[in-house]
């Protein structure tokens, strides 16, 4: 798991403005970081191999808490996964994304 908590750390976690107002997150690429591949897709198997199913409106994903954020991916493959997402937890679980008021708001400094 400390491998993981330095990548987590060391990439850069770029805030995804089209859905700022609907699903505020943040993301990652593979390609930003060549030289930390393999950390990436430790990363991506570790989201899915220790994640639980939610409903993002009509669609399922696989998500994983790690600190104060949930991580999920959005390709079938782990070698097809290049970008990795993130959202901060409300009161510890992913928002219900069914009910607005509970999206959390992103800290101002990522906007």
């Amino acid at each position: 798991m400390d491998k993981l908590h330095k990548y987590i750390e060391s990439v850069e976690w770029r805030f995804a403005k089209t859905y700022a107002d609907k699903s505020p997150h943040w993301y990652t690429v593979k390609k930003w970081n060549p030289d930390k591949e393999a950390a990436f897709e430790e990363l991506v198997k570790f989201i899915r191999e220790n994640g639980y199913e939610i409903m993002y409106f009509s669609t399922p994903f696989t998500v994983c808490h790690i600190g104060d954020y949930y991580y999920w991916t959005m390709d079938e493959l782990v070698q097809d996964t290049d970008l990795i997402n993130r959202a901060l937890l409300v009161d510890g679980q992913p928002p219900k994304y069914s009910d607005p008021s509970s999206v959390p708001t992103p800290p101002k400094q990522n906007l």
